[in-house]
């Protein structure tokens, strides 16, 4: 049996979806996201569950500079389709809430909503951190934000459904582990992540682009991160989708066309899940 990190307590988007990946191993919760990273580099065996980037908010920065500076490897991506519900005591009504606790990232997924309402926003860990939050406060001018599984308590009320700003709010996991080079050149599957490093002058992402569109490669993300310790220079991810009999040549014009190229990831292309 596997050891799965994710964030936050039991009920957390992170807990959902690796319960739904690894329905039989043994998960474990963190409080943040430096404990899994930690736990993955002293344990090869260990796989984490990270949130990478969300279709409404964009990236997870802090988890995207972990595979920049980190020795991770991705074996597995999924997708899960994020559906947010207000939340409070059964005893409390939509009219009586002040005060909303969440994750950061849920706040931003339902700002819209929060405004409307004229609602305080109030950070939590995760949204399972929120749940305990107004449990423990006992107070019905206080609610949070999180999924359906959050809300089967029966000292809580699903206040409102579906308050996210966007009907088709979607958030990309990556499940990763300690690098192991020997293990990605064993798989051949549908998506390749690459993390380089280009000569800081005109054209050369544009020369490096044109390459991967002549070889009619999809690419479904690019990323820019600030390299620490340098002025405007930048790392860069890009995930691509790929035959496998493409790898090769695409690992060579990487090689040709930059300063560093590291392949960190050749995986099957994510499921969707709901809660």
């Amino acid at each position: 049996m596997k050891k799965i990190y994710y964030l936050g307590p039991t009920g957390s988007y992170s807990y959902l979806i690796a319960k739904k990946i690894f329905p039989d191993d043994e998960l474990v919760s963190c409080e943040s996201f430096f404990p899994i990273v930690n736990k993955i580099l002293k344990d090869k065996d260990a796989l984490g569950v990270l949130p990478i980037e969300n279709s409404t908010t964009s990236d997870v920065f802090e988890n995207v500079d972990y595979l920049f500076s980190k020795n991770f490897t991705i074996v597995e991506e999924a997708y899960f389709k994020i559906n947010l519900y207000l939340v409070g005591l059964k005893n409390s009504s939509l009219e009586q809430i002040k005060e909303v606790y969440s994750h950061p990232k849920a706040l931003a997924q339902s700002s819209k909503y929060i405004e409307k309402h004229h609602l305080t926003m109030c950070e939590s860990k995760s949204t399972a951190h929120g749940k305990d939050i107004v449990l423990a406060g006992n107070d019905i001018k206080k609610a949070f934000i999180g999924s359906r599984d959050l809300a089967r308590d029966p000292r809580l009320l699903i206040l409102s459904e579906n308050i996210g700003n966007a009907r088709n709010n979607m958030t990309r996991f990556v499940v990763i582990k300690k690098f192991n080079k020997d293990e990605i050149e064993a798989k051949s599957n549908q998506k390749l992540t690459i993390i380089f490093k280009l000569l800081h002058k005109p054209g050369t992402l544009a020369n490096l682009l044109t390459k991967l569109t002549e070889l009619k490669v999809n690419l479904t993300k690019i990323e820019s991160r600030p390299i620490p310790g340098s002025q405007w220079e930048y790392y860069f991810l890009v995930d691509l989708e790929i035959n496998p009999e493409d790898i090769k040549t695409v690992e060579k014009i990487f090689t040709a066309n930059t300063l560093m190229a590291k392949k960190i990831g050749v995986y099957e292309k994510g499921k969707i899940y709901e809660s």
